[in-house]
């Protein structure tokens, strides 16, 4: 017989539990049915979905399992361009991108067969520089851009979004965050590489009147213009705070920059000159301020120069004293302090009685008495050597 089990009660539940996992559904998706590709929405978008070919900008940030980040795109404001369907970047992170919608927000995470698989990507996601193991799992922060900022920029957003990063990082300069300064600053660089590919291509004139292509061209140049002017600022700001921050190196190769540009920048000459100065380098810093002081005299440069003149001076006290004893040590001891010259003792050939110096008598015995019939054995002490070293003087000679 067998024992029948009661039914289980179906535990009742309340209408908040059942909205509860209903919106844990919703907002935990596995985008492939293995669910080697899923996603959390953080921010549901506002927008449509994007459709087959269309082109769309989203920003990331990519890491490893232990949190190492390989890719980032938020940090530098400068969104990743892909076209749906365009096998762009991982098969993981198009998927997620196909299935979202414009402005929304989502946490992503891609198992190896949908990202690099064995691969070994020693370039980092999208050739961030930091490399990813092979069969590595990746997470992912996506923020897809509503269909508006998705739109290719014209050269004058670009202007518009360089001055903005420029000013942030003026504000975080004077407020003493300098990291934060340094990497505004950095985003203002890369926006000027952007704005010097877009001004590269040229314009297309077809179809225009002369006078809608002297416009264009006005506005060109004027772009062309901004550009230089941003080049040369944010590589002086960036020099500023890595002058700050005591990263002496950085701050030479950024004035190196704006001086290819602008030879006669004092400003770049003053923090060159600076940069050295720090690292004890006086003489280069010299000339730089001197190169300065003939371009724009201030006080401020003039300052500095008599500083790093007496530095100087200073150093060469301390070299030239520091050589003056030791060469008055060599002079009053010699070479081997306490070493006093000996004098070589006399030594008499006990064979035909001639006398001199002790350190000739080997030469004497083998040029005087070798041509006799038979030489007598020498000892050592007739020669001058230990008793240990044997010596048969026919051999010898």
């Amino acid at each position: 017989v067998t024992k029948m089990s009661a039914p289980k009660k179906q535990i009742p539940r309340n209408k908040d539990e059942e909205e509860l996992e209903k919106e844990i559904e919703r907002i935990n998706i596995n985008i492939t049915p293995d669910g080697g590709v899923r996603k959390i929405i953080l921010v549901p978008g506002d927008g449509p979905a994007p459709t087959n070919g269309q082109r769309v900008a989203v920003h990331y940030n990519a890491s490893l399992e232990d949190g190492t980040v390989v890719g980032d795109t938020f940090a530098d404001k400068i969104p990743l361009k892909l076209t749906i369907g365009g096998e762009a970047s991982i098969q993981g992170v198009e998927l997620a991108v196909a299935s979202m919608r414009f402005g929304e927000k989502i946490r992503l995470e891609v198992e190896p067969k949908y990202g690099f698989g064995s691969m070994d990507n020693i370039h980092g996601f999208h050739g961030y520089g930091v490399r990813i193991p092979p069969n590595s799992k990746l997470y992912f922060e996506l923020h897809l851009l509503p269909l508006e900022l998705a739109l290719p920029k014209t050269t004058a957003q670009w202007v518009e979004t360089a001055e903005a990063s420029k000013q942030a990082g003026n504000k975080a300069f004077q407020e003493g965050d300098d990291e934060k300064a340094k990497s505004e600053y950095e985003n203002v660089l890369k926006v000027v590489e952007s704005l010097k590919k877009q001004l590269a291509v040229t314009p297309d004139y077809e179809g225009k009147t002369e006078q809608e292509i002297e416009k264009m061209k006005a506005e060109k140049l004027d772009q062309e213009t901004k550009t230089a002017a941003l080049y040369i600022a944010a590589n002086l700001n960036v020099a500023a705070v890595t002058l700050r921050l005591k990263k002496y190196d950085d701050t030479k190769e950024h004035c190196r920059r704006v001086l290819e540009q602008d030879p006669k920048n004092v400003k770049a000459l003053y923090r060159l000159a600076k940069a050295h100065k720090e690292v004890d380098q006086f003489e280069s810093a010299i000339e730089y301020l001197n190169q300065a002081n003939n371009i724009q005299s201030t006080p401020e440069i003039v300052k500095e120069l008599n500083h790093c003149k007496s530095l100087q001076e200073e150093k060469l006290r301390r070299e030239k004293a520091a050589y003056k004893n030791m060469f008055s040590k060599l002079g009053t001891e010699g070479l081997y302090e306490g070493v006093q010259p000996g004098k070589h003792p006399i030594w008499k050939c006990t064979y035909c009685g001639q006398e001199m110096d002790d350190i000739q008598r080997a030469r004497h015995i083998i040029k005087a008495h070798s041509g006799e019939k038979k030489i007598p054995k020498m000892t050592n002490a007739d020669l001058g050597l230990p008793d240990k070293i044997p010596i048969d003087l026919e051999k010898f000679c």
